[in-house]
C-alpha cells in the first residue's frame, strides 16, 4: 500500500476521499479476471508487506481504505462495507499464517 494515493472529492461536502492503488509488484502484468478471492488475497498480502516494511496501519486508515474500496468495487462483489472489512481481516489472518510457515 505504499502506492496508495487519495484525493479529496470536491463534489462532496462530507470530506470524502477517492483512493487510487497502484500495484507495482505484480508478477503478471496485464489483464486478468477480477475475482473476490483474488482481490482479498492480494490486499491481505499487500497489508502484510506494508507492515513488514515498517509502516503502521491504524484502525482509521483501515476503515477509510475499506470504505473507499467498497465504494469502488462493493457492488461488483455484492459486498457491504461491513462484510468486506470482515472478509479482508479474515484473509489477512490467513496470509499471516501462511507467512509464518
Amino acid at each position: 500500500m505504499k502506492d496508495l494515493f487519495l484525493k479529496e472529492s470536491f463534489n462532496d461536502v462530507d470530506g470524502v476521499f477517492d483512493f487510487v492503488l497502484i500495484d507495482r509488484e505484480t508478477s503478471k502484468p496485464g489483464s486478468s479476471r477480477f475475482t473476490k478471492k483474488r482481490f482479498l488475497e492480494t490486499l491481505a498480502r499487500t497489508a502484510r508487506r506494508t507492515l513488514r516494511d515498517g509502516y503502521a496501519l491504524g484502525r482509521g486508515e483501515i476503515r477509510s481504505f475499506c470504505s473507499g474500496y467498497n465504494r469502488a468495487v462493493g457492488q461488483r462483489l455484492c459486498l457491504s462495507y461491513t462484510v468486506l472489512r470482515k472478509e479482508l481481516f479474515s484473509a489477512y489472518r490467513e496470509e499471516m499464517k501462511r507467512s509464518r510457515r
